[in-house]
């Protein structure tokens, strides 16, 4: 839990900056109600299912965390979406570049 007021707390981009939020990783699957190991493999894919959004706000909430919503989860989502997205056209095959 941070002491600092909200105004200093800096902007959730990412599920590192998520997990951030909490003393450590492993207190964050613990109070999100997932396995380390599932927290752990969220944290280095960069990606938080669906399926765990609601638990992980709940926690949150629960240990008075700010800046973690529904809204911030989907964000980062989406985010990664496009990244992936971009990356994927410019790896188009070579015929369809010419």
């Amino acid at each position: 839990m941070s002491d600092l007021p909200d105004t200093d707390l800096p902007e959730v981009k990412t599920v590192a900056d998520v997990m951030a939020r909490w003393p450590s990783d492993a207190e964050f699957a613990r109070s999100s109600g997932i396995l380390p190991k599932h927290a752990q493999t969220m944290k280095t894919r960069g990606s938080i299912p669906p399926a765990y959004w609601m638990g992980i706000v709940q926690a949150a909430q629960r240990d008075q965390i700010k800046g973690i919503t529904t809204d911030v989860l989907a964000a980062i989502a989406k985010a990664r979406a496009d990244q992936a997205r971009a990356k994927r056209s410019t790896l188009e095959p070579a015929e369809a570049r010419t």
